[in-house]
């Protein structure tokens, strides 16, 4: 998984903005403000070897790049590559240190892979503590960042290992601000399930169903959601759930109304969808232009790609009727258990919201858990 690798070495920098004199950095950070950043990203990609940057100037460019996602977080995953080539330097203890985690990954040591990432997660959080301390918001937010993608490392790793109970308790700490939280809510309903936990798999569906996502649903979420609410013998809901999937319209060929639910669908391409909407301007508005069409043609083609997973997958899963073989005795829902009163809630660190109400905060997002009773005989 490719990650803002640098983050670790710039994160203890104090800077606010780009508070350099060089007056090419005030310019991107005039393009900025004015959200232009496809004229920051065009800069950045093709104007930053005329620089001559200094090592604090570009201590000031990291932070300015990963403290603006606006300009494409792919240009942020592949920065680390790109300084180390303008500096000649070398990688980081950080980075290294991630390099061997990941490779223990890609070898499916999983167990050896999560240690690693444990151990780099325990001191980005010591980190984390030292810059809340410290006043430095700018950099406690980029440590921030990095934390939830280590968390996001480890979780995995830990799935990997068979450890799903272990993986399930990892995502619960990732934070919303995490530009790959609808990712992570997936796979925390596929950690929930492996580990017999099917009220937080769907609790986390209910998050994804929120209005703050978009309404793009691939049939792995219906899957992993079909599964939890049957694990608890829901069968009503299961069946409501079933019929809403074979109501989904997937033809053979997508439309342009699928294409643009599908870029709404993770934060980062929604990023790179808005790059390649806006118009180019500038002197260098041609290669802008050019960069822009081939961000363009790149999520045509994953689009389409996953288009195609998408149209076998819910093949497959209308075929296997999912739903409809289940015995006719399991389709009357026993009563719930009696609420508790609501202070013994309070008490508990909860709180209730009627599930009619249809109310969504931002801050809860994530942290649903189903609390009714198992109707399972």
């Amino acid at each position: 998984m490719r990650r803002f690798a640098q983050i670790v070495v710039f994160y203890a920098a104090t800077a606010t903005g780009l508070a350099v004199a060089n007056p090419w950095l005030r310019r991107l950070e005039s393009l900025a403000k004015s959200r232009d950043y496809l004229s920051v990203r065009s800069e950045i990609k093709f104007n930053i070897a005329k620089q001559k940057l200094s090592a604090e100037e570009m201590k000031e460019l990291r932070t300015f790049i990963y403290s603006t996602p606006e300009i494409g977080l792919d240009l942020s995953y592949q920065w680390d590559g790109v300084e180390r080539m303008l500096t000649k330097g070398s990688a980081s203890i950080f980075d290294r240190s991630l390099q061997v985690a990941d490779m223990k990954s890609l070898k499916k040591d999983f167990r050896g892979a999560a240690q690693d990432y444990a151990r780099i997660a325990r001191q980005t959080k010591a980190d984390l503590i030292a810059l809340q301390n410290s006043g430095k918001s700018q950099a406690w937010g980029q440590a921030r960042l990095f934390y939830s993608y280590v968390l996001h490392d480890l979780a995995r790793a830990l799935y990997g290992a068979g450890d799903y109970a272990g993986s399930l308790k990892v995502y619960e700490w990732i934070d919303i601000s995490y530009p790959r939280f609808r990712t992570v809510l997936l796979e925390k309903m596929w950690a929930a399930i492996r580990s017999r936990n099917s009220p937080y798999a769907i609790g986390a569906w209910y998050s994804m169903r929120s209005p703050f996502f978009s309404e793009f649903m691939a049939p792995e979420e219906f899957l992993v959601a079909l599964d939890a609410l049957q694990t608890l013998c829901l069968t009503e809901e299961a069946r409501k759930l079933y019929e809403e999937m074979k109501s989904i319209n997937w033809g053979k060929s997508p439309t342009e109304a699928q294409f643009r639910r599908w870029v709404k669908k993770d934060y980062e391409t929604l990023v790179l969808f808005n790059l390649a909407s806006q118009k180019p301007s500038g002197e260098l508005k041609d290669k802008a232009n050019a960069d822009r069409l081939n961000v363009y043609k790149e999520l045509r083609r994953n689009f389409s790609k996953e288009y195609g997973d998408i149209v076998r997958s819910y093949g497959r899963l209308k075929a296997m009727g999912f739903v409809a073989q289940l015995p006719e005795s399991q389709t009357q829902l026993q009563s719930l258990a009696p609420l508790e009163v609501r202070d013994s809630y309070f008490k508990r660190g909860l709180e209730v919201w009627p599930r009619t109400r249809g109310e969504y905060w931002l801050d809860e997002i994530g942290s649903h858990v189903y609390l009714g009773e198992s109707q399972c005989r």
